[in-house]
């Protein structure tokens, strides 16, 4: 059966939430979610051009999901796609899901991006290993956060 990469609908969100829940237990790095935050970003996406979640199917089973965030550079004189979460279910990784994925939305040029950045947490070596060997590089800057 082939896989099915799509845009998320509403009959999809009980089995992303799960999915979702699931990449914040393996992320013990990140600052974590809840129902409150899952709701706000399906909704969020759902309604607006910044982003979208992006659903991963085979064989008819939900066994993936991508976030992912559009907003302007002007470094880079257009707009950076940003893959802010990608998860795959354990079972099925290193089947070239993600590889497909990635290659998926560049394909298509999602939202007229002018570059892809992509969010891993360093401990994650076969994320690292998957995004380098799909082209992506490390950049110089260091991004630093606070949460207001």
């Amino acid at each position: 059966m082939p896989l099915i990469i799509r845009k998320i609908r509403k009959t999809d969100y009980s089995a992303v939430a799960k999915l979702i829940k699931a990449f914040y237990r393996e992320d013990t790095e990140g600052i974590g979610t809840n129902i409150k935050k899952i709701k706000d970003t399906f909704r969020e996406l759902l309604l607006s051009p910044s982003g979208e979640v992006l659903v991963i199917k085979k064989n008819q089973i939900i066994v993936g999901y991508a976030i992912l965030i559009n907003y302007w550079s002007h470094e880079y004189g257009g707009n950076i796609l940003h893959l802010d979460e990608l998860y795959i279910k354990p079972k099925y990784r290193g089947q070239g899901i993600g590889t497909r994925l990635i290659k998926f939305v560049r394909n298509r040029r999602s939202h007229d991006a002018a570059a892809m950045i992509i969010e891993y947490v360093p401990t994650n070596k076969k994320a690292a290993k998957l995004y380098r060997r799909l082209g992506f590089k490390p950049i110089r800057n260091k991004f630093l956060i606070q949460k207001l």
